[in-house]
């Protein structure tokens, strides 16, 4: 997940005040990792806002093996236009995804990330 607006953390008691500042500071966007059984934990930063869906398109293509198929899902919080994006970076840019899609995220999703959170839910696929 790429998080929109840390404010929402911060009100929320999840984010100390002073890592918005920072992350506002350096005009960087935390990505979180969110896997089955663990904990949320920061998995990198993107650093320039014109090429932010495309940089996280490419940290999530990273995470792929080229010799399995996947299905994928893109949430979006408030940020539709940025989704379609990164959904059309992500199925271009990989020759084994499936399926994918568009979703709109949540309001518990949304209260805790804010307008303009980007997500992505991998699930690796076996044909029958």
């Amino acid at each position: 997940a790429m998080i929109g607006d840390l404010e929402y953390a911060v009100k929320g008691g999840r984010l100390p005040k002073f890592v918005k500042s920072m992350a506002d500071g350096f005009n960087i966007k935390p990505i979180l990792d969110i896997s089955p059984g663990k904990k949320p934990k920061i998995a990198g930063v993107i650093r320039q806002k014109k090429q932010m869906i495309r940089q996280f398109a490419k940290k999530i293509l990273a995470k792929l093996d080229a010799n399995k198929h996947y299905r994928i899902g893109v949430l979006h919080n408030d940020a539709a236009e940025k989704g379609q994006k990164l959904l059309e970076l992500l199925t271009l840019e990989s020759h084994n995804i499936e399926s994918s899609f568009l979703v709109e995220g949540g309001v518990t999703i949304g209260s805790h990330s804010g307008p303009g959170t980007l997500g992505v839910a991998i699930q690796e696929y076996h044909p029958f």
